[in-house]
Protein backbone atom coordinates (compact mmCIF):
# COMPACT_ATOMS: atom_id res chain seq x y z
CA UNK A 1 0.00 0.00 0.00
CA UNK A 2 1.39 3.48 -0.94
CA UNK A 3 1.82 6.28 1.26
CA UNK A 4 -0.56 8.51 0.84
CA UNK A 5 -3.36 5.80 1.35
CA UNK A 6 -2.01 4.15 4.17
CA UNK A 7 -1.98 7.94 5.68
CA UNK A 8 -5.60 8.10 4.76
CA UNK A 9 -6.80 4.68 6.23
CA UNK A 10 -4.95 5.98 9.61
CA UNK A 11 -6.81 9.13 9.65
CA UNK A 12 -10.03 7.13 9.53
CA UNK A 13 -9.27 4.35 12.32
CA UNK A 14 -8.11 7.32 14.35
CA UNK A 15 -11.28 9.71 13.31
CA UNK A 16 -13.27 6.32 14.44
CA UNK A 17 -11.58 6.04 17.56
CA UNK A 18 -12.25 9.44 19.03
CA UNK A 19 -15.75 9.41 18.13
CA UNK A 20 -16.44 6.14 19.64
CA UNK A 21 -14.27 7.08 22.96
CA UNK A 22 -16.24 6.40 26.32
CA UNK A 23 -17.59 9.61 28.10
CA UNK A 24 -17.11 12.07 24.87
CA UNK A 25 -20.31 13.03 25.48
CA UNK A 26 -19.15 14.56 28.44
CA UNK A 27 -16.76 16.98 26.75
CA UNK A 28 -18.94 19.70 25.71
CA UNK A 29 -20.67 20.28 29.00
CA UNK A 30 -17.02 20.22 30.88
CA UNK A 31 -15.94 22.64 28.35
CA UNK A 32 -19.47 25.37 29.08
CA UNK A 33 -18.91 25.36 32.90
CA UNK A 34 -15.24 26.37 32.66
CA UNK A 35 -16.12 29.11 30.13
CA UNK A 36 -18.59 30.32 33.16
CA UNK A 37 -22.08 28.72 31.37
CA UNK A 38 -24.77 27.62 33.45
CA UNK A 39 -24.66 23.30 33.08
CA UNK A 40 -26.60 20.81 35.13
CA UNK A 41 -24.20 20.71 37.76
CA UNK A 42 -24.73 24.43 38.42
CA UNK A 43 -24.87 25.61 42.37
CA UNK A 44 -27.46 28.02 42.48
CA UNK A 45 -26.93 30.73 45.47
CA UNK A 46 -30.11 33.38 46.08
CA UNK A 47 -29.31 36.55 48.36
CA UNK A 48 -32.59 38.80 49.48
CA UNK A 49 -30.86 41.99 50.62
CA UNK A 50 -32.16 43.30 53.59
CA UNK A 51 -30.97 46.93 54.35
CA UNK A 52 -30.91 48.56 57.87
CA UNK A 53 -31.47 51.99 58.64
CA UNK A 54 -27.34 53.22 59.03
CA UNK A 55 -26.54 51.54 55.71
CA UNK A 56 -29.78 53.79 53.90
CA UNK A 57 -28.59 56.84 56.11
CA UNK A 58 -25.12 56.62 54.76
CA UNK A 59 -25.63 55.63 51.51
CA UNK A 60 -26.18 58.88 48.36
CA UNK A 61 -28.28 56.70 46.34
CA UNK A 62 -32.13 56.50 46.53
CA UNK A 63 -34.94 54.47 45.54
CA UNK A 64 -34.31 52.97 42.34
CA UNK A 65 -30.59 54.01 42.52
CA UNK A 66 -29.90 51.94 45.39
CA UNK A 67 -31.98 48.45 44.48
CA UNK A 68 -29.50 49.11 41.06
CA UNK A 69 -26.99 49.47 43.87
CA UNK A 70 -27.81 46.18 45.55
CA UNK A 71 -28.53 44.44 42.28
CA UNK A 72 -25.48 45.32 40.88
CA UNK A 73 -23.44 44.20 44.11
CA UNK A 74 -24.81 41.01 44.47
CA UNK A 75 -23.80 40.81 40.78
CA UNK A 76 -20.11 41.77 41.89
CA UNK A 77 -20.30 38.74 44.37
CA UNK A 78 -21.11 36.19 41.46
CA UNK A 79 -18.29 38.02 39.79
CA UNK A 80 -15.64 36.38 42.29
CA UNK A 81 -17.27 32.78 41.56
CA UNK A 82 -16.64 32.81 37.79
CA UNK A 83 -13.47 30.74 37.89
CA UNK A 84 -12.58 27.84 35.96
CA UNK A 85 -14.12 25.27 38.88
CA UNK A 86 -16.14 22.62 39.28
CA UNK A 87 -19.51 22.46 40.41
CA UNK A 88 -19.43 25.92 38.81
CA UNK A 89 -21.71 28.69 41.56
CA UNK A 90 -24.10 30.99 40.08
CA UNK A 91 -25.13 33.66 42.59
CA UNK A 92 -28.20 35.42 42.02
CA UNK A 93 -30.20 38.60 43.21
CA UNK A 94 -33.75 37.46 44.97
CA UNK A 95 -34.82 40.97 45.84
CA UNK A 96 -34.08 43.62 48.60
CA UNK A 97 -35.89 45.29 51.33
CA UNK A 98 -35.89 47.45 54.07
CA UNK A 99 -35.49 46.03 57.42
CA UNK A 100 -38.63 46.39 59.27
CA UNK A 101 -39.08 48.72 62.44
CA UNK A 102 -39.44 45.39 64.78
CA UNK A 103 -36.29 43.89 62.96
CA UNK A 104 -34.27 46.70 63.37
CA UNK A 105 -34.31 46.18 67.27
CA UNK A 106 -34.05 42.44 67.13
CA UNK A 107 -30.94 42.29 64.88
CA UNK A 108 -29.30 45.43 64.67
CA UNK A 109 -30.04 47.72 68.34
CA UNK A 110 -30.31 44.78 70.43
CA UNK A 111 -26.92 43.64 69.33
CA UNK A 112 -24.64 46.45 69.49
CA UNK A 113 -21.60 46.50 71.62
CA UNK A 114 -20.80 49.29 74.21
CA UNK A 115 -19.01 51.92 71.67
CA UNK A 116 -22.64 51.91 69.41
CA UNK A 117 -20.63 51.55 66.12
CA UNK A 118 -19.97 47.69 66.11
CA UNK A 119 -22.33 44.55 66.21
CA UNK A 120 -22.37 41.77 67.78
CA UNK A 121 -22.14 39.52 64.53
CA UNK A 122 -22.97 36.00 66.26
CA UNK A 123 -25.88 37.20 68.28
CA UNK A 124 -27.25 38.86 65.33
CA UNK A 125 -26.78 35.05 63.67
CA UNK A 126 -28.40 33.33 66.17
CA UNK A 127 -31.57 35.84 66.40
CA UNK A 128 -31.88 35.36 62.10
CA UNK A 129 -32.63 31.85 62.86
CA UNK A 130 -36.17 32.86 64.94
CA UNK A 131 -36.75 34.81 61.64
CA UNK A 132 -37.83 31.03 60.01
CA UNK A 133 -41.44 31.07 61.81
CA UNK A 134 -42.38 34.23 60.03
CA UNK A 135 -44.74 33.54 56.80
CA UNK A 136 -42.80 35.98 54.47
CA UNK A 137 -39.95 33.46 55.08
CA UNK A 138 -41.42 30.58 54.74
CA UNK A 139 -39.87 29.44 51.41
CA UNK A 140 -36.05 30.10 52.50
CA UNK A 141 -36.29 27.57 55.09
CA UNK A 142 -34.27 24.40 53.59
CA UNK A 143 -33.51 26.40 50.18
CA UNK A 144 -30.21 27.57 48.71
CA UNK A 145 -32.34 31.12 49.00
CA UNK A 146 -30.26 33.60 51.73
CA UNK A 147 -31.15 36.20 53.75
CA UNK A 148 -28.58 39.16 53.36
CA UNK A 149 -28.38 41.95 56.29
CA UNK A 150 -26.63 44.97 54.99
CA UNK A 151 -25.23 47.52 57.77
CA UNK A 152 -22.77 50.37 58.16
CA UNK A 153 -22.28 48.80 61.36
CA UNK A 154 -18.98 47.20 62.39
CA UNK A 155 -19.38 43.44 62.82
CA UNK A 156 -17.48 40.87 65.45
CA UNK A 157 -17.51 37.31 65.94
CA UNK A 158 -18.62 38.33 69.44
CA UNK A 159 -21.28 36.35 71.03
CA UNK A 160 -22.64 37.46 74.74
CA UNK A 161 -21.52 35.26 77.24
CA UNK A 162 -23.80 33.19 79.63
CA UNK A 163 -23.69 34.90 83.12
CA UNK A 164 -23.03 31.77 85.82
CA UNK A 165 -26.63 32.30 87.10
CA UNK A 166 -27.71 31.71 83.41
CA UNK A 167 -29.53 29.29 82.58
CA UNK A 168 -28.18 27.43 79.22
CA UNK A 169 -30.55 25.55 76.85
CA UNK A 170 -29.21 22.61 75.06
CA UNK A 171 -29.67 23.47 71.05
CA UNK A 172 -31.03 21.17 69.53
CA UNK A 173 -29.27 18.93 65.67
CA UNK A 174 -30.17 21.95 63.50
CA UNK A 175 -28.74 24.96 65.82
CA UNK A 176 -25.64 26.18 64.55
CA UNK A 177 -23.77 26.29 67.51
CA UNK A 178 -22.03 22.94 69.22
CA UNK A 179 -22.52 22.17 72.70
CA UNK A 180 -18.29 22.83 72.71
CA UNK A 181 -18.48 26.23 71.79
CA UNK A 182 -21.15 26.67 74.60
CA UNK A 183 -18.70 25.68 76.78
CA UNK A 184 -16.05 27.43 75.42
CA UNK A 185 -17.99 30.38 76.39
CA UNK A 186 -17.30 29.83 79.82
CA UNK A 187 -13.52 29.17 79.03
CA UNK A 188 -13.23 32.53 77.70
CA UNK A 189 -15.51 34.29 80.02
CA UNK A 190 -12.50 33.32 82.93
CA UNK A 191 -9.53 33.49 80.64
CA UNK A 192 -10.46 36.69 78.61
CA UNK A 193 -12.70 39.19 80.45
CA UNK A 194 -11.91 42.02 78.06
CA UNK A 195 -11.51 40.63 75.21
CA UNK A 196 -10.69 42.63 71.40
CA UNK A 197 -12.94 41.40 69.15
CA UNK A 198 -11.87 42.97 65.53
CA UNK A 199 -13.93 44.07 62.79
CA UNK A 200 -14.56 40.66 60.28
CA UNK A 201 -16.67 42.80 57.86
CA UNK A 202 -19.04 39.84 57.62
CA UNK A 203 -20.06 36.90 59.44
CA UNK A 204 -22.06 33.30 58.19
CA UNK A 205 -21.80 29.60 59.37
CA UNK A 206 -20.00 27.37 57.81
CA UNK A 207 -22.42 24.80 55.60
CA UNK A 208 -25.03 26.58 56.67
CA UNK A 209 -27.00 26.94 53.10
CA UNK A 210 -29.79 24.17 52.96
CA UNK A 211 -31.00 24.76 56.56
CA UNK A 212 -31.73 28.37 57.52
CA UNK A 213 -29.49 30.96 58.18
CA UNK A 214 -28.53 33.84 57.01
CA UNK A 215 -25.27 36.36 56.65
CA UNK A 216 -24.80 39.84 58.37
CA UNK A 217 -22.62 41.82 55.97
CA UNK A 218 -20.75 45.45 56.25
CA UNK A 219 -21.05 48.07 53.22
CA UNK A 220 -20.59 51.91 53.25
CA UNK A 221 -23.70 52.22 50.50
CA UNK A 222 -20.67 53.89 48.09
CA UNK A 223 -18.48 51.97 46.60
CA UNK A 224 -19.45 48.25 46.90
CA UNK A 225 -17.01 48.02 49.90
CA UNK A 226 -18.38 45.08 51.43
CA UNK A 227 -18.42 42.59 48.05
CA UNK A 228 -15.19 41.02 48.91
CA UNK A 229 -16.30 40.39 52.94
CA UNK A 230 -19.80 39.02 51.22
CA UNK A 231 -18.04 36.69 48.92
CA UNK A 232 -16.04 34.74 51.17
CA UNK A 233 -19.28 34.43 53.64
CA UNK A 234 -21.26 32.68 50.05
CA UNK A 235 -18.13 30.60 50.10
CA UNK A 236 -18.47 30.21 53.92
CA UNK A 237 -22.09 28.76 53.64
CA UNK A 238 -21.64 26.49 50.72
CA UNK A 239 -19.35 24.76 53.30
CA UNK A 240 -17.73 21.32 51.47
CA UNK A 241 -19.86 22.17 47.97
CA UNK A 242 -17.25 24.83 47.24
CA UNK A 243 -14.14 24.07 45.86
CA UNK A 244 -12.96 27.45 44.58
CA UNK A 245 -9.72 29.81 45.22
CA UNK A 246 -11.93 32.08 47.83
CA UNK A 247 -9.77 31.88 51.05
CA UNK A 248 -12.26 31.07 53.80
CA UNK A 249 -11.57 30.30 57.72
CA UNK A 250 -8.58 28.21 58.52
CA UNK A 251 -9.40 25.98 61.24
CA UNK A 252 -5.83 24.27 62.64
CA UNK A 253 -5.80 21.41 65.62
CA UNK A 254 -6.00 24.24 68.30
CA UNK A 255 -9.26 25.76 67.00
CA UNK A 256 -10.60 24.66 70.45
CA UNK A 257 -8.27 27.13 72.37
CA UNK A 258 -9.59 29.87 75.14
CA UNK A 259 -7.31 32.04 72.36
CA UNK A 260 -9.72 31.94 69.92
CA UNK A 261 -13.18 33.11 69.84
CA UNK A 262 -16.24 30.97 70.94
CA UNK A 263 -17.53 31.51 67.05
CA UNK A 264 -14.33 30.50 65.67
CA UNK A 265 -14.31 27.50 67.87
CA UNK A 266 -17.66 26.62 66.62
CA UNK A 267 -17.28 27.30 63.47
CA UNK A 268 -14.53 24.95 62.74
CA UNK A 269 -16.23 22.30 64.88
CA UNK A 270 -19.14 21.91 62.36
CA UNK A 271 -16.50 22.49 59.55
CA UNK A 272 -14.75 19.17 61.25
CA UNK A 273 -18.20 17.30 61.73
CA UNK A 274 -19.48 18.01 57.81
CA UNK A 275 -18.15 15.15 55.54
CA UNK A 276 -18.03 14.47 52.12
CA UNK A 277 -20.93 12.39 52.56
CA UNK A 278 -23.84 15.06 54.00
CA UNK A 279 -22.80 16.80 50.15
CA UNK A 280 -25.57 14.44 48.72
CA UNK A 281 -28.61 16.47 49.91
CA UNK A 282 -26.64 20.09 49.81
CA UNK A 283 -26.33 19.16 45.59
CA UNK A 284 -30.45 18.24 45.37
CA UNK A 285 -30.91 21.55 46.95
CA UNK A 286 -28.31 23.92 45.53
CA UNK A 287 -29.01 22.60 42.00
CA UNK A 288 -32.58 23.54 42.58
CA UNK A 289 -31.93 26.67 39.82
CA UNK A 290 -33.18 30.26 40.63
CA UNK A 291 -32.80 31.71 36.52
CA UNK A 292 -36.45 32.86 36.72
CA UNK A 293 -35.35 35.24 39.22
CA UNK A 294 -32.27 36.12 37.52
CA UNK A 295 -33.99 38.42 34.93
CA UNK A 296 -30.98 40.74 33.94
CA UNK A 297 -27.71 40.46 35.97
CA UNK A 298 -25.12 43.46 36.21
CA UNK A 299 -21.99 44.60 38.24
CA UNK A 300 -20.21 47.35 39.51
CA UNK A 301 -19.25 49.01 36.85
CA UNK A 302 -22.47 48.91 34.61
CA UNK A 303 -23.90 50.51 38.02
CA UNK A 304 -21.86 53.37 37.06
CA UNK A 305 -22.04 53.86 33.43
CA UNK A 306 -25.49 53.98 33.73
CA UNK A 307 -25.73 56.22 36.49
CA UNK A 308 -23.01 58.50 35.30
CA UNK A 309 -23.90 61.07 37.76
CA UNK A 310 -22.60 59.11 39.85
CA UNK A 311 -18.26 58.22 39.85
CA UNK A 312 -16.15 55.89 41.39
CA UNK A 313 -13.82 58.52 42.65
CA UNK A 314 -16.90 60.99 43.68
CA UNK A 315 -18.22 58.27 45.91
CA UNK A 316 -14.73 57.63 47.35
CA UNK A 317 -13.12 60.91 47.77
CA UNK A 318 -16.27 63.41 48.03
CA UNK A 319 -15.92 66.09 45.20
CA UNK A 320 -12.72 64.30 43.32
CA UNK A 321 -12.43 63.35 39.62
CA UNK A 322 -10.38 60.60 37.72
CA UNK A 323 -6.94 62.53 37.11
CA UNK A 324 -6.00 63.42 33.94
CA UNK A 325 -2.94 61.32 33.95
CA UNK A 326 -2.46 58.05 35.84
CA UNK A 327 -0.51 58.68 39.40
CA UNK A 328 3.08 57.46 40.43
CA UNK A 329 1.45 55.77 42.71
CA UNK A 330 -0.46 53.08 41.15
CA UNK A 331 0.26 49.26 41.98
CA UNK A 332 2.89 48.48 39.02
CA UNK A 333 1.31 46.19 36.51
CA UNK A 334 -2.25 46.86 38.13
CA UNK A 335 -3.36 50.13 36.36
CA UNK A 336 -5.92 48.99 34.21
CA UNK A 337 -7.89 47.58 37.55
CA UNK A 338 -6.79 51.12 40.04
CA UNK A 339 -8.04 54.63 39.42
CA UNK A 340 -6.32 57.63 40.30
CA UNK A 341 -8.32 60.54 41.77
CA UNK A 342 -7.36 63.87 41.88
CA UNK A 343 -9.30 66.90 44.33
CA UNK A 344 -11.40 69.62 42.73
CA UNK A 345 -9.12 72.43 40.08
CA UNK A 346 -9.69 75.07 42.63
CA UNK A 347 -7.68 71.85 45.42
CA UNK A 348 -4.94 71.65 42.63
CA UNK A 349 -2.34 72.04 45.09
CA UNK A 350 -3.11 69.13 47.06
CA UNK A 351 -1.75 65.52 45.85
CA UNK A 352 -4.06 62.57 44.34
CA UNK A 353 -5.60 60.49 47.11
CA UNK A 354 -4.19 56.98 47.13
CA UNK A 355 -5.72 54.79 44.30
CA UNK A 356 -8.41 53.11 44.14
CA UNK A 357 -9.70 49.99 42.95
CA UNK A 358 -11.59 50.16 39.25
CA UNK A 359 -15.44 48.90 39.66
CA UNK A 360 -15.59 44.94 39.54
CA UNK A 361 -16.50 43.83 35.95
CA UNK A 362 -14.12 46.76 34.46
CA UNK A 363 -12.67 45.48 31.21
CA UNK A 364 -9.05 44.93 31.18
CA UNK A 365 -6.24 43.68 28.97
CA UNK A 366 -6.37 40.23 27.10
CA UNK A 367 -10.86 40.71 27.51
CA UNK A 368 -10.42 40.39 31.21
CA UNK A 369 -12.32 41.77 34.10
CA UNK A 370 -11.00 43.44 37.44
CA UNK A 371 -12.45 41.65 40.09
CA UNK A 372 -11.13 43.51 43.51
CA UNK A 373 -7.96 45.61 42.01
CA UNK A 374 -6.74 42.37 39.60
CA UNK A 375 -7.58 41.50 36.32
CA UNK A 376 -8.83 38.52 35.98
CA UNK A 377 -8.68 36.72 32.42
CA UNK A 378 -10.93 33.92 31.22
CA UNK A 379 -14.07 35.33 32.74
CA UNK A 380 -17.08 35.86 31.01
CA UNK A 381 -18.46 39.42 30.43
CA UNK A 382 -21.85 39.04 29.63
CA UNK A 383 -24.12 40.55 32.31
CA UNK A 384 -27.19 38.29 30.73
CA UNK A 385 -28.71 36.44 33.03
Amino acid sequence: MNAPKLRELLLLLLSASVSAAPGSSDVAPNLAACAGEDNDDTLYVGLHILTDQSFRACSPYRKGTLEDYLRAFVGAVDLYFRESRLPAVKVVFLGASDLTEDEEHKFIRKHRDASGTTLKGGDVLKEMMDIATEDKYQDYVGSNKVIFILTWFNITEEITENKADDKVSIPDDDYSYSESSESSLEISARSKKEKKFENVGALSNYGSICSFNGIIGQDNGKNFSGVSAAATQVATILGPMYNGSIRRRVCDDEYMEPSNTPFHSSDCSTKNKLSDSSTNDMRECLTSSLKNKEEKTTNPSNFFETHKEWTPCGVSYTGSKKCEEASSTLPEGEGDCHISCCPPAIFNFIPPYAPIPAPDGQVCSSNGICINGNCSSGISTSVEG
